[in-house]
């Protein structure tokens, strides 16, 4: 504790107390720089993939032959790791427009068809975001593009006959662009795992090296 002063009638105790309560502020403070906030104007990468899977159902959801009163199962088939994100954004917006769901347990399909009316089967055929950084390493603003691609099967079952009543595939990307610095806050790697595309350097960060190496050369002779 030499580096802090202390008058020399304080108590050692004391003198403890307030070291402590100095080096606990201190790395409050180092916790909250590391630490930023979100822009919330800026979706995550989760909720922009999943929003892209909602859009893109939106668009046929209206062809779907199927009440909104009729209870219907949400199922993945086969099932797949990443499959939640798109029964999340399924179940969402059909929830969203007003349909009657049942929850559906992937093991016990024959219960859902007990419960269920109709049974609405998915199958995850591509899912992945391409990230791309954009602009000079020496500006100051740089931005992250991003490229959500969804690519999945519809089908819906009449839980009464097990008949197909009606299939559709649905595929669909979206792109944005939010400031590179928020792209640490915006990445979710425990759901999607981001496809970075590195760009070759601008030729203007070229030019600014040879003009840096010109320099440190003439100042050497």
């Amino acid at each position: 504790m030499s580096q802090f002063f202390f008058p020399r009638f304080l108590s050692t105790a004391l003198k403890a107390n307030i070291c402590a309560f100095i080096l606990l502020g201190c790395g409050a403070i180092a916790q909250a720089a590391d630490v930023p906030d979100r822009d919330a104007k800026f979706p995550t990468d989760l909720e922009f993939v999943q929003g892209i899977v909602s859009d893109s159902f939106l668009k046929v959801l209206e062809d779907l032959p199927l009440e909104k009163a009729l209870s219907v199962a949400v199922v993945s088939d086969p099932s797949q790791e990443d499959d939640w994100i798109v029964r999340d954004a399924l179940v969402r917006t059909l929830l969203a427009e007003g349909y009657t769901l049942v929850q559906a347990e992937q093991d016990s399909l024959s219960e859902v068809k007990e419960k269920a009316s109709h049974t609405l089967t998915f199958r995850l055929i591509d899912l992945r975001l391409k990230c791309e950084m954009s602009g000079s390493k020496l500006r100051r603003h740089r931005k992250l593009m991003r490229r959500g691609l969804v690519d999945f099967a519809l089908r819906l079952t009449d839980n009464q006959d097990g008949a197909v009543i009606w299939a559709k595939q649905v595929s669909d990307q979206t792109e944005d662009v939010v400031p590179a610095s928020q792209s640490r806050k915006l990445e979710v790697p425990d759901a999607i795992v981001r496809e970075m595309i590195e760009k070759e350097s601008h030729w203007l960060e070229g030019i600014a090296v040879v003009g840096i190496i010109a320099s440190l050369v003439y100042l050497s002779f």
